[in-house]
């Protein structure tokens, strides 16, 4: 059986399942370079880069599976808003109306099939069928992790009635035993929080998260916080009206009352972070551990499993994933990479397939690297035409890892991309990790981004232990753990200020030649760890094209550019 999984909105992505495996996952930010697809428009390319990848046309598509239940829309979920969402302003009533018009399913299904005509797609449209959002988001997570039972929390802003839902996990069966529903969202209070101290909502929770260290848990402000979220076991609520029932002239994501709650307007783009703004984040982050450790607790005291899986676009907190991990009641977790929405067109597959009958357990996720490769011939071709001046590098993991260790930054573009929004060793700009300064070398020359925000490391697997406590494995860069007494004064730049990493473990079988780059570097430096980070600047996905490699490269403060078995530096000499 083969099936597309969508998800198409906001992350839209694109999911190839051919008899309950992986082919490939497309993300439209990749393809149409607007950040987290943002334009909400359909994974049209997404869909035609799996298609390719499967030398398939949709007469080989036997189902779309997408990931989110549009035939609850409008009746039922427009009886729900009016029931459990009462004191709506006007404005939040027109919103409403305006957002479901896109969700029902007769216009979704005409305008799906429009756009993949004039794209040139070919074969006859298959049968469409839409799942649970929640659903997807477990399905992704439990499906392919190692366990074959477990406790599955998903946790986001909404899927349809859903915020946070809680699923007993076994074999290949998926059975929910908890749900907290909107306007009850840990994601709407985090978002919120996030655009009050000058980030934008549904993307910039990863800064609210990096400055949380910096801040204090200061008492005041846990008490207003508590006004918004009160926490009582593994419930909680969400008051709406500091979110999105009230006046709003300062967001569409808080309201007013927030703003006299907290007492002091919220901090515009550009405005410097005062110890204010490091609070409100730390009580936040500290709140939303709470919250999402209590509900681990209860599922795990309610399933009777000790393995947690994890997924929504809240999951991407890698701190409280970390928390997850260390509580007395817990084994082990898995967190799919692509967390948020962007995991759901995977989710949506596997959830059909297993809904269809199938057995979804023969496969677990061993690697991200779905995403679109070039050949060796094309990527001469484009450094040809682009006219760039490159050489060919026998022994490049080699080469690099020399260049790394002097002090270089270094980007490095192999193979197949990574799916998820962490660069894992194939679209990636490197570094040294000893060097106290490279942290803001690289947020002021590359990036271009916040001085605060923390950096990775990517380490051989064998080695891992010498630098963090209690890892075994850890290949995605989801999950934090604490450095080890004496290791923030030796990797100075992949340690955060609260003595936490964020890290990849390396196996040569699961990237071999990101490995052995490791390795090299370890053989000068003594220790097998690099500074990874994604091989963008703020604001821009993830290159995918060896076009989008050479322009990102000339643009930043970035030293050297590995692109398969090519090098191309800004300044030659020195026997390259």
């Amino acid at each position: 059986m083969n099936i597309i999984g969508l998800y198409t909105n906001v992350n839209a992505s694109a999911c190839l399942l051919k008899s309950g495996q992986i082919v490939a996952v497309g993300e439209e930010e990749r393809f149409n370079r607007i950040k987290a697809n943002w334009t909400k428009s359909l994974p049209i390319q997404s869909i035609k880069y799996v298609l390719s990848e499967g030398h398939m046309t949709l007469d080989d598509i036997d189902y779309i599976a997408i990931g989110w239940d549009l035939n609850k829309y409008p009746d039922f979920m427009n009886s729900y808003v009016n029931k459990n969402l009462q004191g709506r302003s006007e404005i939040d009533k027109i919103i409403h109306d305006v957002n479901i018009s896109h969700w029902n399913p007769d216009y979704f299904k005409f305008r799906l099939e429009i756009s993949l005509s004039k794209a040139g797609v070919k074969g006859k449209m298959p049968e469409i069928r839409f799942l649970n959002h929640h659903l997807t988001h477990a399905a992704s997570t439990f499906y392919l992790s190692p366990f074959s039972e477990a406790t599955v929390i998903t946790v986001d802003g909404s899927g349809e009635e859903n915020a946070t839902c809680v699923w007993k996990g076994s074999g290949d069966f998926l059975e929910k035993i908890h749900e907290i529903n909107v306007p009850n969202s840990l994601g709407w209070f985090y978002s919120a929080i996030t655009e009050y101290i000058g980030f934008k909502a549904y993307s910039g929770e990863g800064k609210t998260m990096g400055l949380a260290p910096y801040g204090n848990d200061v008492k005041e402000i846990r008490e207003a916080l508590e006004k918004i979220i009160q926490i009582e076991g593994h419930n909680y609520t969400i008051d709406p009206s500091y979110i999105y029932f009230s006046d709003r002239t300062h967001s569409f994501k808080f309201t007013d009352k927030l703003v006299r709650l907290l007492g002091q307007p919220p901090r515009k783009h550009g405005e410097e972070f005062t110890q204010f703004h490091k609070d409100v984040a730390f009580v936040t982050q500290d709140l939303l551990e709470e919250a999402v450790t209590n509900i681990v607790n209860y599922g795990v005291k309610e399933t009777g499993f000790r393995n947690v899986c994890v997924a929504g676009g809240v999951g991407m907190n890698c701190k409280m994933n970390g928390k997850i991990q260390n509580m007395e009641e817990v084994d082990d977790v898995f967190v799919i990479p692509p967390s948020s929405d962007n995991g759901t067109s995977i989710g949506a597959a596997l959830a059909l397939y297993a809904e269809e009958g199938y057995g979804c357990r023969d496969y677990e996720l061993e690697h991200v690297y779905y995403g679109p490769k070039y050949k060796p011939s094309e990527i001469e071709k484009i450094l040809r035409y682009t006219k760039v001046p490159h050489v060919l590098c026998q022994d490049a993991e080699r080469k690099a890892a020399e260049l790394i260790y002097e002090n270089n930054i270094v980007a490095w573009y192999q193979g197949a991309m990574e799916i998820g929004s962490r660069a894992l060793g194939n679209r990636s700009i490197l570094a040294n990790p000893l060097n106290q300064n490279m942290k803001d070398k690289i947020n002021h020359d590359v990036k271009h981004r916040e001085a605060f925000r923390p950096f990775c490391p990517s380490m051989l697997e064998e080695d891992a232990p010498f630098y963090l406590d209690g890892i075994k494995s850890a290949p995605y860069m989801i999950v934090a753990y604490d450095a080890l007494p004496g290791i923030k004064e030796l990797l100075p730049s992949v340690v955060h200020h609260d003595n936490s990493v964020r890290p990849q473990t390396v196996t040569e079988d699961s990237n071999w030649r990101y490995w052995n780059l490791i390795n090299e570097f370890k053989k000068l430096s003594g220790h097998g760890v690099v500074l990874n980070t994604s091989f963008n600047i703020a604001g821009e996905p993830i290159v995918c094209t060896p076009q989008e490699a050479i322009r990102c490269f000339y643009g930043t403060g970035i030293d050297y550019l590995f692109i398969g078995d090519y090098m191309i530096a800004k300044k030659w000499g020195r026997g390259i």
